[in-house]
């Protein structure tokens, strides 16, 4: 064997390696995009939320939002928490390919307080009929990779009036 079939061989060999890497990877990536969870947060139009306020999901800042918005955090499964600043924060578990659904809500203070943010789980039904009302959030208003830009929900074709097909 001359040197140029070595070295021939050895580039073919890398080459193979490399593209054995890339596929795996890319399968691994795939598999982990399935088992994510989305976890759908959102606030009401006639709740005391008129500014932009932080939630944090396990105690990271993820995204702002105020009443009449909603957004999704992507996530792996297992228990998490929503939560802001202040307030009440809620425990969420979450498994491969399930949708949560957290709602902020206000809490009269004790003794005459101020309200204080309360989130709570809602059933999908509840949700659902909610989120029609509601926007996306503003695309600069996600702090955290794991919060899409855009409204992740598919929306339904569009059907065109008379025609004669």
């Amino acid at each position: 064997m001359g040197y140029s079939v070595r070295v021939m061989r050895k580039f073919q060999m890398r080459a193979i390696v490399g593209v054995a890497v890339f596929f795996s990877l890319a399968l691994a990536v795939s598999a982990r995009a399935e088992n994510l969870s989305e976890v759908f947060v959102y606030v009401q139009h006639y709740t005391p939320a008129r500014s932009w306020f932080t939630v944090r999901f396990d105690g990271i800042p993820v995204a702002k939002i105020k009443r009449g918005r909603f957004f999704v955090i992507n996530t792996s499964p297992g228990r998490h928490t929503v939560s802001g600043k202040e307030g009440v924060p809620v425990f969420v578990d979450t498994g491969p390919g399930k949708n949560v659904f957290v709602r902020l809500e206000w809490q009269n203070g004790v003794l005459g307080g101020p309200a204080l943010p309360a989130w709570e789980i809602v059933d999908r039904a509840t949700a659902h009929n909610d989120l029609l009302l509601l926007a996306y959030i503003d695309a600069g208003k996600a702090i955290s990779k794991s919060v899409p830009k855009s409204d992740p929900r598919t929306r339904p074709p569009l059907s065109h009036r008379g025609g004669s097909d």
